[in-house]
């Protein structure tokens, strides 16, 4: 079900994987961005859901993050705290992981320390089943 969408990113809640997924778009200027991690906030705050989904495998282009998990921590909201896991589905996974670690104020945000990342759908998939059949 689509909860929010602008030029930065479509937010979904899934429903059967008790997930927010939001499949990031090419247009990532901060005050969109800033706009969808408060529709994140303002559906996670008021409905508890596991895991958040950070799917950029649209992007035609390699993106740490930054401003994404930038965003979160501006509005005060420690995403290890609210969600079980945080995921991210990102086919360039491996580049990314590069740029990630040149940028040391990336490394430095308390929220970056408990995510999984997934290059595949397939994995991610699997990953929210296995937690799925844990919870029964």
């Amino acid at each position: 079900m689509i909860i929010f969408k602008n030029d930065a990113a479509v937010v979904q809640w899934d429903i059967a994987t008790d997930s927010i997924v939001c499949h990031w778009k090419n247009q990532l200027n901060s005050q969109p961005i800033q706009e969808v991690v408060q529709a994140i906030i303002e559906l996670q705050e008021a409905n508890g859901i596991s895991f958040y989904i950070s799917d950029r495998s649209e992007l035609n282009f390699l993106w740490s993050g930054y401003n994404e998990w930038y965003a979160f921590d501006l509005l005060q909201f420690d995403l290890k705290k609210e969600f079980h896991t945080t995921l991210v589905l990102d086919p360039n996974n491996q580049l990314n992981q590069k740029l990630l670690r040149s940028c040391d104020e990336i490394a430095s945000l308390p929220s970056m320390n408990h995510i999984q990342t997934f290059r595949q759908r397939k994995s991610l998939d699997m990953f929210l089943e296995q937690q799925h059949l844990n919870k029964i």
